[in-house]
């Protein structure tokens, strides 16, 4: 066990060893649960905007009980809505610095987790292809788009394309 200021790092078990290249196990982060995810979440956004001043949903994608979008929202001073949506093996947290500052310029403003990452479900599927991959990002980015009542909004996308 190796312990940085707050962080502590686990060494993984042996079956995750033995699939890691020889000596990385040191830089593996340890697998948190879903609660614990959402308790650091909580615990970063009342660090960065204050206690209430955010608001998180989880809105379901299709019928099955583990496919559903999550998102934190916050409002803002502006006049548009802003839905930020990160990019390949992140989640809508890495947009947590820049929350407060465009708060000044948008009427609310949504930081996403694409289906299958960040604090969003990890429903099953198998893409075809590259077309049926995005298209299921995007029919649970449309889902979520529609439950939460978004009409009009400026997309803000971090990295995949």
């Amino acid at each position: 066990v190796l312990t940085v200021g707050a962080l502590t790092l686990t060494p993984p078990d042996t079956l995750e060893k033995a699939s890691m290249a020889p000596f990385a196990w040191h830089l593996f982060w340890r697998r948190v649960t879903r609660p614990e995810a959402a308790q650091a979440e909580a615990r970063l956004l009342d660090l960065g905007l204050g206690a209430g001043r955010w608001r998180r949903s989880d809105t379901a994608a299709s019928s099955a009980p583990d496919d559903y979008v999550h998102s934190v929202s916050i409002d803002g001073t502006g006049d548009a809505t802003l839905v930020m949506v990160h990019g390949l093996a992140n989640g809508g947290g890495i947009f947590t610095r820049n929350l407060r500052p465009l708060s000044a310029a948008f009427a609310r403003i949504h930081a996403v987790d694409w289906r299958g990452a960040g604090l969003s479900g990890r429903p099953t599927y198998e893409p075809d292809d590259h077309d049926s991959a995005r298209d299921f990002l995007v029919d649970g980015l449309e889902a979520w788009r529609a439950k939460e009542g978004v009409d009009r909004m400026v997309l803000l996308g971090h990295s995949m394309g």
